[in-house]
């Protein structure tokens, strides 16, 4: 009887995306455009560098600080996915490991790069967050200043 010999080549294989990982890819995708829109409309607002034409707009300065609380519920909910996608897949791992035959390290190899790709998006997208609030706390603290500062002189 002939026996043949499989080899398997990383490179050459062929391992998608599981289900859960494109539903966090759309998630993050529509978190990213929800930041985008929070800054761009404040920025239609009151484009940078020209703050001081909203600085007596109670309503502009609630909606920054609106936007603010939103855009960290949002980071928020980007750290927790993660670390929901992260505690499914290594689940799936242990549960799948009995079952598996010689390729057990290629499974563990595909959890780690899946898990690993789904912390890196969620960096990008809490980085995005951070400085999208940062930008507006700032803008906040400017505007309380300038109306501080307004009152003074009056």
């Amino acid at each position: 009887m002939l026996q043949e010999s499989v080899t398997f080549d990383l490179r050459n294989m062929i391992d998608g995306p599981s289900t859960k990982m494109e539903i966090y890819t759309f998630f993050f995708l529509v978190a990213f455009i929800v930041t985008a829109a929070k800054v761009v409309r404040i920025w239609w607002a009151a484009p940078p560098f020209r703050l001081s034409r909203q600085a007596n707009n109670p309503t502009f300065l609630l909606s920054l600080e609106k936007s603010v609380h939103s855009l960290k519920q949002w980071s928020d909910c980007a750290f927790l996915g993660w670390g929901l996608l992260a505690s499914l897949r290594i689940t799936d791992l242990c549960n799948n490991l009995p079952y598996q035959r010689g390729g057990t390290w290629l499974v563990v190899v595909s959890v780690t790069r899946e898990v690993s790709v789904a912390l890196t998006m969620a960096t990008l997208v809490m980085l995005c967050s951070l400085l999208a609030r940062w930008h507006m706390l700032k803008r906040i603290e400017y505007l309380r200043n300038y109306l501080a500062t307004d009152r003074a002189e009056n």
